[in-house]
């Protein structure tokens, strides 16, 4: 089937694409340090107002498939700019990156709604089905890009003389900054009093990056090869026949008058936050300060691998449990991983814990796969006849999550963190069930 096929397209140019991008990002305060994280702050400052604006605009003055393209060399100008790291390069370089991932993101889910509309009515099946289990093997294959990067930076690792730290560590021991100074992990660990970085080779980053920019040009490419939608699920429809302004309001006019799409904010913006403190917090504050940095590695290679699983099984859960279900179950399983957290206090022999370490990431994996498989089907679910806008705003809240929970990693305590996420998965999971009742 060409629906089948666009799917599976699109997903294996998301997956060459962050394969490249995802690796390049993770290692960004280490290589970069202070422009690196401060060209990111403006990357995600772009996505957002970009998810906001242009979608809308450029959905429906382009084919989804140019629209892709585009906001991948977006990717491609980032990979470009990092091999002469400077404010007048790197800087400008995210922010229209973060242009593309607004734009891409948006069209990417919009795409792959419309082609599951298309399937489901060719075969007879239902919309919400056919469209969970898109979005579930899209998630499963673009998720293996995090397992893929986790593998360029183990390559790095074995490439450079010294072992590269990601984020803000290195591979003196975590253990001890000053002479008798000890790093407490966990709950209270202080990201200032990690060590600096050591500097990886010219020739070792010259060749990661190389093939960044090819994983990228080949995304582009394979984006290209997708299949416009024609026919009764046209984009030639009276929504994409609006004007720019008329694309633009509604946007904004679904925002602040329709309440799920207000009601979907909490549960977004803790996807993002959910995402942002295992990333850059709990790899950091748990695993390489109570381990060692080599099992930041191993530790993300399982929450990628937990992903490609969990997304593929349960982008098929809609078939048999609604979404209400799922989210809830979801909600609870990860409140108890952060009590976990809040009660586990490492032991001075970390290895004799090592499998309550991965254990945590499994578990995450598996929640972040859930949210991954099923918040684009739910906005799909929800908005109906506004699906560019729709997405949009998904695009908005997501990032934005993601955003705050970096920004604020520097300055609070993980504890701080771990109740934020707690307190914003309640909230979302409260006011998502509000929005299926009313």
């Amino acid at each position: 089937c060409r629906c089948s096929r666009n799917v599976n397209v699109i997903s294996l140019a998301f997956f060459s694409n962050f394969a490249a991008y995802m690796s390049l990002e993770s290692m960004q305060s280490s290589l970069n340090r202070g422009i690196g994280t401060t060209a990111l702050c403006f990357l995600y400052g772009s996505f957002v107002i970009s998810s906001l604006l242009l979608p809308p605009l450029l959905i429906g003055k382009l084919e989804c498939r140019k629209s892709l393209a585009i906001s991948i060399a977006a990717y491609a100008s980032y990979t470009l700019a990092n091999f002469y790291p400077q404010w007048y390069t790197l800087i400008p370089a995210a922010m229209l990156l973060g242009i593309g991932a607004g734009v891409l993101w948006s069209t990417a889910l919009f795409y792959i709604a419309k082609v599951g509309q298309k399937h489901a009515a060719e075969q007879g099946k239902k919309v919400n089905e056919v469209t969970a289990a898109f979005f579930g093997r899209f998630s499963a294959v673009m998720s293996m890009s995090m397992l893929v990067g986790t593998l360029f930076m183990s390559f790095l690792k074995g490439m450079n003389t010294t072992a590269l730290g990601v984020g803000n560590y290195n591979t003196t021991d975590v253990t001890t900054v000053g002479e008798n100074d000890e790093v407490v992990c966990g709950l209270y660990y202080k990201f200032n009093e990690a060590p600096k970085a050591k500097k990886v080779s010219d020739v070792v980053m010259y060749v990661l990056l190389s093939c960044y920019l090819c994983f990228n040009i080949l995304a582009a490419c394979l984006c290209l090869c997708l299949d416009e939608i024609t026919g009764s699920e046209s984009l030639k429809s009276e929504e994409e026949e609006e004007s720019v302004f008329e694309l633009i309001k509604s946007t904004f006019k679904l925002l602040f008058t329709d309440p799920a799409a207000a009601l979907l904010i909490p549960m977004t913006m803790h996807y993002g936050i959910m995402q942002g403190f295992f990333r850059g917090i709990f790899t950091a504050s748990w695993i390489a300060c109570g381990l060692d940095i080599k099992y930041m590695s191993y530790a993300t290679a399982t929450y990628g691998g937990t992903m490609i699983l969990s997304c593929y099984v349960y982008g098929k859960l809609p078939k048999y449990i609604s979404h209400l279900k799922i989210f809830l179950a979801t909600a609870i399983f990860e409140i108890g991983l952060f009590i976990v957290t809040l009660v586990w206090v490492p032991s001075n022999d970390p290895y004799s814990e090592l499998w309550l370490y991965f254990a945590l990431a499994v578990g995450f994996g598996i929640c972040t796969s859930i949210f991954l498989s099923q918040l684009g089907s739910l906005y799909d679910k929800f908005f109906t006849t506004t699906k560019k806008a729709g997405m949009a705003l998904f695009n908005v809240w997501n990032p934005l999550g993601s955003a705050l929970a970096f920004g604020l990693s520097a300055s609070l305590y993980p504890v701080h963190m771990v109740i934020l996420c707690m307190t914003a998965c309640v909230v979302g999971q409260v006011f998502y069930m509000v929005a299926e009742w009313i």
